[in-house]
């Protein structure tokens, strides 16, 4: 049986897409590139709505973005109450690496090579011959150059088509929003027969998982001392111990907890490249917090963990860190704090 919280849920679901069927219906008579911006302020009465529905979607419940208690609930009220405006620079695939160098940490990422402003630029480019093409304000969105590259037309339209999906609606993922679109190409990194991706969360600057993927494998899930941790997706799978301990785990994870300080939560990926390590980027919402963590122990052991007494002091070091790189202070998210409707999905 059905309980009524989820019946709810699955009205609230209906209510929103049918919102999106008509106005997907009505953006057929408009130009290609106004259609995405339409469908979404039709489909959301406001922006509430638009963080609640993933998270609605996918656990058949009404967030309490006023009083979150689980990780994931609390990671997409950020969206919702935390104006850091540090947030939007980290994501910026150009500008992190100003962060990065503030930081004065030992892992950096790939070269960056190129920089465009717009698409057209792009297009007019002599393009490097070896790197990958990449939007500033976007997620895999990223485009291998070179040897079996995409032809010049077929490159034209990948272009045009990452212009005009702004990213940060797919998940209402804000803090995209306030990131200027722009094109840059990272240096190309070659693996031979092992390429391995690290990915590390952090809550509040603690390291809490390491999470590999070998050669785009499952993820598993290690602590700090290499130890197996379970928790979703691997709850339900056995425990792999064949992921070897790196050498450099210590460095990653003091990179992650240095990179990671200035932020409620956070996810530092490294990448290695047969024997050079790189920095990848620092995520500010893993999977959009779309779910949550298993065991449920463990959800709300990290929930805990994310202390939102904290949020002011980290929102005046993201505005002093920004005015210092010459990024805006004044975030374009975060204003809803005090809305009785964070309660209640926005409605």
């Amino acid at each position: 049986m059905i309980g009524a919280g989820k019946i709810r849920a699955i009205k609230y679901l209906r209510k929103i897409d049918r919102r999106r069927k008509r106005a997907r219906a009505a953006a057929r008579d408009l130009p290609l590139h106004e259609r995405p911006g339409f469908i979404y302020d039709q489909t959301y009465e406001n922006e509430i709505q638009g963080v609640a529905y993933g998270w609605v979607k996918w656990n058949l419940e009404i967030p309490d973005f006023a009083n979150p208690t689980r990780l994931f609930e609390k990671g997409r009220a950020l969206q919702l109450v935390h104006p850091n405006p540090l947030m939007s620079l980290v994501a910026d695939k150009v500008r992190f690496r100003d962060y990065v160098r503030l930081k004065g940490v030992d892992i950096e990422p790939p070269r960056l090579l190129e920089v465009y402003d717009d698409v057209e630029s792009v297009l007019r480019a002599k393009l490097p011959r070896a790197g990958v093409l990449k939007k500033s304000n976007g997620c895999n969105q990223n485009q291998i150059l070179g040897a079996g590259g995409p032809e010049a037309a077929e490159l034209e339209r990948l272009v045009w088509k990452w212009e005009r999906d702004a990213f940060w609606r797919v998940q209402s993922e804000f803090h995209y929003r306030d990131i200027p679109t722009r094109y840059l190409v990272e240096e190309f990194l070659p693996s031979g027969a092992h390429r391995v991706e690290y990915k590390i969360f952090c809550v509040m600057g603690e390291v809490v998982h390491v999470s590999p993927r070998v050669n785009d494998g499952p993820p598993v899930y290690f602590g700090t001392n290499w130890q197996p941790v379970k928790t979703r997706p691997a709850v339900d799978a056995p425990v792999r111990m064949d992921v070897p301990r790196p050498p450099f785990l210590e460095q990653m994870i003091e990179v992650a907890q240095v990179l990671s300080a200035d932020f409620a939560v956070a996810r530092i990926d490294f990448m290695k490249f047969d024997d050079r390590l790189v920095l990848g980027e620092i995520t500010m919402s893993p999977g959009a917090f779309r779910t949550r963590f298993e065991p449920p122990e463990r959800d709300l052991e990290l929930a805990q963990k994310m202390e939102f007494s904290r949020l002011p002091q980290l929102e005046e070091t993201g505005r002093a860190i920004c005015k210092q790189l010459g990024w805006d202070a004044e975030p374009g998210f975060g204003h809803w704090a005090g809305d009785p409707r964070l309660s209640t999905g926005g409605v």
